[in-house]
């Protein structure tokens, strides 16, 4: 256990020097080697690698055309990115607008028991994609295209929808489990 987070009924906290009775404990984290996808925003993350390029991380729209200004103007943060997942649905063929690579479609990996996505090429083959490869395509998003989806980039990105970093609780909020030696 490590002492730094708060103290037992043995150790004192390394960093306050107060015992357990007046120590209120110290948070820690674990940084984590690989991201991980966060169950909750599993199918936010789905939604809006369907609506950006593999490539690029731009969005799969041509900007410039009067319509999808309209469109966008109109249309609220809160209902962009199920906006344009609706105006991309279906649109596996053909090319990003911005750097000229094939498009994908994003789907539901379900050939596993841990949650993931495949990438379908217009050839309908299934192409696996690594949360790292998700994470490095969301972090690479633009501001302005982090707000014409619905996030505000100064508060909310969408790479932080992915588990990077765990919290570890101080010591006197986690139950304590004594062993034979009555130590914790």
């Amino acid at each position: 256990m490590d002492p730094r987070l708060g103290a037992s009924k043995t150790t004192k906290n390394a960093i306050t020097g107060l015992n357990s009775k007046f120590d209120p404990g110290n948070f820690g984290h674990c940084t984590l080697v690989m991201p991980v996808y966060h169950p909750v925003f599993f199918p936010y993350i789905k939604n809006v690698m369907k609506s950006v390029c593999h490539n690029c991380s731009s969005l799969r729209i041509v900007k410039e055309s009067s319509w999808t200004n309209d469109m966008l103007r109109k249309s609220s943060d809160v209902r962009m990115v199920h906006f344009l997942k609706n105006m991309l649905k279906g649109k596996v063929k053909g090319t990003c607008p911005q750097c000229h690579v094939e498009t994908y479609d994003f789907q539901k990996d379900t050939s596993g028991q841990v949650k993931g996505l495949i990438m379908i090429n217009k050839k309908k083959e299934h192409i696996a994609i690594t949360p790292k490869q998700v994470h490095d395509v969301l972090k690479k998003i633009s501001d302005e295209d982090c707000n014409l989806l619905g996030f505000n980039p100064e508060t909310s990105r969408p790479e932080w929808m992915m588990i990077t970093v765990l919290p570890i609780p101080p010591i006197n909020m986690r139950p304590s489990v004594i062993d034979e030696n009555d130590k914790t």
